[in-house]
């Protein structure tokens, strides 16, 4: 079991959009269960420093990934991460470690993006220049229809990120390098 523990880990995520429904579901029913003991070890042994803290798990990410640039927690725990140049999104199970399914805006349009963020069903893609997408989570593999609204603000400011302040109902974006004189020095969020 040990062994084909090993074998799961070292694997991680880099196959998961590989694996037949069946092959995930055996593997991410193996992770759960290593998960669960790891942390039972953990919650005993009660390390008093961080520094000698080890990680409970290590999930190997897929290479498609290698270029992702915003991440955003689901309300179910999955993680929505985006591609850095191409509007494609990925859904992310963290306890396992699994890649679950993707899907892009549209046929998947091209731009510098920078950030995610989910408000209710809506999720929200902040490109560099302050055109924001607003779109909802599709099925595997779909194009999914998309909103798109140029803020008018990318001759201002180049974005670095954004996050939706819920008490507000407000999407925050600091700025990353102001371009209006005016502006530089000064911490700008719009």
């Amino acid at each position: 079991a040990l062994l084909a523990g090993v074998a799961a880990i070292s694997a991680g995520c880099r196959d998961g959009s590989q694996k037949s429904d069946e092959e995930l579901k055996a593997l991410g029913d193996l992770r759960q269960q290593q998960l669960e003991m790891r942390l039972a070890k953990v919650d005993e042994s009660k390390p008093s420093k961080l520094k000698n803290a080890t990680p409970v798990a290590m999930w190997i990410m897929p290479s498609e990934l290698r270029e992702i640039s915003g991440l955003v927690l689901t309300p179910d725990g999955r993680i929505l991460a985006h591609d850095d140049e191409v509007s494609k999104i990925y859904v992310i199970d963290p306890r396992r470690g699994i890649l679950l399914k993707q899907f892009t805006l549209g046929t998947g349009i091209r731009g510098d993006f920078e950030s995610i963020a989910m408000a209710g069903n809506d999720i929200y893609l902040l490109a560099s220049n302050g055109v924001l997408y607003q779109f909802q989570e599709g099925e595997n593999g779909a194009g999914v229809p998309y909103s798109a609204f140029d803020l008018h603000l990318g001759k201002e400011c180049e974005f670095e990120s954004m996050v939706f302040q819920a008490d507000s109902n407000w999407l925050v974006m600091p700025c990353k390098n102001a371009k209006d004189k005016s502006l530089q020095h000064n911490l700008v969020i719009y």
